[in-house]
């Protein structure tokens, strides 16, 4: 397994945070919301919060067209960039819980790995739980999948959260298509839902004493046992669909490019992940972003790291060090 490390630029104050990400979850504590739904109704702001910004969204990228797709099993946002080097697609699944997240809040985010890849890409706008639910969403997006590989493409899988989870059940899903699936790059995503591991889970893993480190790396580990129901029933949550880090073979995987968060409470299960891949003679590339927390990625412009990741797994895809 090939492991990178990157470290923040500046930190905050005599922390380990980096500035920005200390200077945004500060700033988040001043927007009340609930996050719960109720009946299947969003009772607060957190389900569309690409309606109610709490960080600046930048699009930068002029050179990529965007457009809506329809199919069988659903629609996605279909990128193509001015210059295209492959005829491999791009499949970005978004997070979001399973219950949150939208194909609008991570348009520029697709644009710029569009461009980046040099590929057409599509962004799935899967159906969110609770008024879906597990296998739904999984069933959905192999449609769309199977739809867009009619002739023969091959895809590499994009997700970040629990869209890097909703990924790997798609990986699976096309086992039956050899080689069709030829990559997956996840973002601190989430391998397992059971409580099992909630269990086995360590904070003293992180080797983080500052209060404010340790307070964003629990900062998501509640959340997970109000998301997880939103998806599925209990006895769902150990299977090979949704906590993939449970599976007994996991040799079938492509190349995977893991991508997690420093201060992020799945950060230790996906470490678990790759040393299991690895394990399993997967080729495993292992991305640490030290000083910030879960949900980095889609704040494109406003953190570094997203824009510096993204060129990252695109050459870790390519093969270059």
């Amino acid at each position: 397994m090939k492991k990178i490390v990157v470290d923040p630029k500046e930190t905050y104050q005599d922390s380990n945070v980096d500035l920005l990400c200390a200077q945004y979850y500060q700033k988040r504590r001043k927007y009340p919301h609930t996050g719960l739904l109720v009946d299947g109704k969003d009772v607060g702001y957190e389900r569309y919060r690409d309606k109610y910004p709490d960080f600046p969204f930048i699009d930068r990228v002029t050179d990529v067209d965007v457009s809506l797709v329809f199919f069988k099993a659903g629609r996605a946002e279909k990128y193509v960039p001015s210059h295209i080097e492959s005829d491999e697609l791009v499949v970005f699944i978004h997070g979001g819980g399973w219950w949150a997240g939208a194909i609008d809040r991570y348009r520029y985010v697709c644009k710029y790995i569009a461009k980046t890849f040099k590929r057409i890409t599509y962004s799935i706008d899967y159906d969110l739980a609770p008024e879906f639910v597990y296998p739904h969403q999984v069933d959905q997006i192999s449609g769309i999948i199977d739809e867009l590989c009619k002739e023969g493409q091959k895809i590499i899988l994009f997700g970040d959260s629990a869209g890097g989870n909703l990924a790997l059940a798609e990986t699976l899903k096309q086992k039956e298509h050899p080689d069709r699936v030829r990559a997956q790059i996840l973002y601190y995503p989430c391998v397992v839902l059971s409580d099992r591991y909630d269990r086995e889970w360590d904070i003293e893993r992180y080797k983080e004493t500052g209060e404010l480190e340790r307070s964003l790396i629990s900062r998501l580990r509640p959340a997970d046992g109000i998301m997880a129901p939103y998806y599925c029933k209990a006895e769902q949550r150990e299977d090979a669909y949704t906590s993939p880090l449970y599976m007994k073979d996991h040799s079938f995987y492509p190349k995977t490019i893991l991508c997690l968060a420093g201060l992020d409470y799945l950060r230790l299960q996906g470490e678990d992940f790759a040393e299991k891949l690895d394990k399993e003679g997967v080729d495993v590339t292992l991305l640490l972003y030290k000083g910030v927390a879960h949900g980095f990625f889609d704040r494109l412009y406003y953190f570094w790291q997203a824009e510096d990741s993204i060129r990252r797994v695109y050459q870790a895809y390519l093969g270059i060090s």
